[in-house]
């Protein structure tokens, strides 16, 4: 049985975040080397098969930096919450875990 998606960021999964249509893929905000890090702190940005590939083209790259921002916001914000890290303290967190700052 396949494992349910789940998201901290603030999407539906149920459809594409860009135009709402059903049954999304589940696209990593953060993929390449970092993907198992993205999927351990459910960083996942729901899209449609055409967005998802469209994303992962180089005219859609500022589409891509924006998730990556959402996802880098939504998971600074959780680890403050969870870890009682301050923001500067948790954004050199994510630096560590993820290799740059996309804000």
């Amino acid at each position: 049985m396949a494992k349910k998606a789940e998201s901290i960021l603030p999407y539906d999964l149920g459809k594409c975040v860009i135009c709402g249509a059903p049954y999304p893929e589940m696209h990593h905000a953060v993929h390449g080397c970092r993907r198992n890090n993205a999927d351990a702190d459910k960083l996942i940005v729901p899209l449609c098969h055409y967005h998802h590939m469209a994303l992962h083209n180089e005219s859609s790259q500022k589409i891509a930096k924006m998730f990556k921002q959402i996802a880098e916001k939504a998971w600074i914000s959780n680890t403050i919450k969870e870890r009682s890290m301050s923001e500067s303290e948790a954004i050199a967190a994510w630096i560590k875990r993820y290799g740059k700052n996309y804000l």
